[in-house]
């Protein structure tokens, strides 16, 4: 068994040149690209949840997109649901 952390696995980890704290809607959608074949997207949107990380994009997700479910988790989410949420907002490898 490994010890290595799911950020580890992360696709923006490699990726130089995209800013995921951008507010340019092009920046944004550069970067919810990443996320797209992301393998690790459900861990990412999970842990920004529960730390309430409320700037960036997250799991595939805008700041603007995960407000609700910021408000309807209250820092509870399970992986199983943040999987759901990354495949409906477009992750190709989850779904």
């Amino acid at each position: 068994m490994t010890n290595e952390h799911w950020s580890e696995k992360a696709n923006c980890r490699t990726i130089k040149g995209i800013d995921f704290f951008a507010e340019d809607i092009n920046a944004i959608q550069r970067a919810k690209k990443v996320c797209e074949r992301c393998a690790v997207a459900a861990e990412c949107l999970n842990q920004s949840i529960k730390a309430d990380e409320i700037y960036g994009i997250w799991g595939g997700l805008s700041q603007r997109e995960r407000r609700k479910y910021h408000r309807l988790f209250e820092n509870k989410m399970e992986i199983s649901q943040a999987k759901e949420i990354v495949v409906k907002h477009g992750n190709k490898v989850l779904g």
